[in-house]
């Protein structure tokens, strides 16, 4: 009973709610986006039947989006996009959750076209609702705990940490049968399998491949050193359920590169991004979220070597703030611009837009909300410093120094007028950091200039450097 008891409160430590598995609820959603916005619904949803011009529902497939709005497909796939979308920007995932699972399942359940990556998305976006029952979160991108559960806390994470080990074991098992499965194939046996599959009409080499790559395999050795290491491979990806964390990560770079691989041969879209979501709920510590600034940071500086984005391990030089203000973009003004975009859209396809045009303007309008959501304003005082970034403006915190500054002083702004991000006004010389609200801190400096920060923490910002310069800040 002890040892129980151990374990379900080394269970209910741990803070399953990251942005690990909202990344992998991303790239799930992308998959199934990707499938119903490229592909027509009269290909996608052809009657089994050829009698029939209606979808087949039997028992709870009749719940299926498509079952239920046929024969107006269309307008089935628009809603499903739209919802997609919001699960792919990662807004409130208690709420997009449910529904995310709805399309998946009603796809897998009336299109005629499934392929594994549709029944895997299906399965695992079922596995991910307590998940997303039990994370109130306005954002799954966020790495902070949410500050209240629908249930006791302890309870919560016992849940969708439970859910989340069920996944491993899920996708474990997916490896294991798919590696062990092959041997009970001829081809795959005698190791001549991947030459086979690359000549495929369907879903075998482009031909601007097959040139190169035909002859290569056409060599004995190859194919069947090939074949075999396919096999390798997949039990080795199974043999990470019980395989330890530091190799984690490893296991995880080569289960991408191969399944890269996949799409470049075999052109299955969503079959890709719904492994690489599976591979990263089962070869990511569930804890462990992604820092995904310090990521794109770095690698734009050409020293992405020093973080790396499939280990667990973070920089942190800094010390230990006295306070620190962080400040995202009101969600409600995320969630109109969301919506906004999603009206464009379909006002687009009202007015017979071309299909090309439309996706244009959905990735363009994903991106513009994509780059929002990932809008923050730090505000540190350490050390006799007031330091700051406005990411993803600034890569690095900027630093001014307390005793260069004249006056401080709490102030109210104008947002309509000062927008989001890093904006300039010449009348008054002053450079200013917007994200959310109307209220600010305002220092001048005394070699000239001012800054604007938007912030409801001006007074304590503003008393803290007293304290630590012991100058006068009105």
């Amino acid at each position: 009973m002890r040892k129980i008891e151990k374990l379900a409160k080394k269970i209910a430590s741990i803070q399953p709610w990251t942005n690990v598995y909202g990344l992998a609820r991303t790239l799930l959603a992308i998959g199934t986006t990707l499938t119903l916005a490229f592909n027509d619904a009269d290909i996608l949803f052809r009657p089994i039947i050829e009698s029939s011009d209606k979808i087949i529902g039997v028992g709870f497939s009749k719940l299926s989006i498509f079952y239920l709005f046929d024969p107006d497909l269309n307008t089935a796939r628009i809603i499903a996009i739209s919802i997609l979308l919001l699960v792919i920007v990662g807004w409130r995932p208690r709420i997009t959750g449910i529904f995310h699972w709805w399309i998946s399942f009603s796809f897998m359940a009336s299109s005629t076209l499934v392929d594994g990556g549709d029944q895997i998305t299906s399965i695992l976006t079922l596995f991910l609702l307590p998940v997303c029952f039990t994370d109130k979160r306005k954002w799954h991108w966020s790495t902070n705990k949410p500050s209240e559960l629908l249930l006791n806390s302890k309870i919560a994470a016992i849940i969708a940490v439970s859910c989340l080990v069920i996944i491993r074991l899920q996708v474990a098992i997916i490896y294991l049968n798919a590696g062990v499965e092959k041997l009970r194939v001829t081809e795959w046996a005698n190791g001549t399998a991947l030459y086979y599959w690359m000549q495929n009409p369907v879903i075998g080499l482009n031909d601007w491949l097959k040139s190169f790559i035909i002859p290569l395999f056409s060599n004995p050795f190859v194919v069947a050193f090939s074949t075999w290491g396919i096999i390798v491979l997949e039990i080795t990806l199974f043999t990470g359920l019980v395989m330890p964390k530091r190799y984690w990560a490893s296991l995880l770079k080569i289960g991408l590169v191969f399944h890269l691989g996949i799409i470049i041969i075999h052109g299955l879209v969503s079959f890709f991004f719904a492994m690489t979501a599976a591979l990263i709920l089962y070869l990511r510590p569930i804890d462990s979220s992604f820092q995904y600034e310090n990521i794109l940071v770095n690698k734009l500086i050409g020293t992405f070597s020093k973080i790396n984005f499939l280990n667990n391990k973070t920089s942190n030089s800094m010390e230990q703030a006295h306070f620190k203000d962080v400040q995202k973009i009101n969600g409600w003004l995320l969630l109109s611009i969301t919506i906004a975009s999603l009206l464009i859209i379909i006002y687009s396809w009202r007015i017979g837009t071309s299909a090309t045009n439309i996706i244009i303007e959905s990735a363009g309008l994903l991106v513009m909300n994509i780059f929002l959501s990932m809008v923050r304003l730090t505000i540190e005082i350490n050390d006799n410093k007031l330091l700051y970034k406005l990411f993803p403006f600034h890569w690095h915190m900027q630093t001014i120094e307390v005793i260069n500054i004249e006056s401080a002083s709490s102030e109210k702004f104008n947002p309509l007028f000062w927008g989001i991000g890093l904006r300039y006004d010449i009348f008054r010389n002053t450079k200013g950091f917007i994200v959310a609200g109307s209220k600010g801190l305002k220092i001048v400096l005394k070699g000239g200039g001012k800054i604007l920060f938007s912030t409801s923490n001006a007074l304590h910002l503003i008393e803290l450097m007293k304290l630590k310069n012991n100058i006068k800040l009105t």
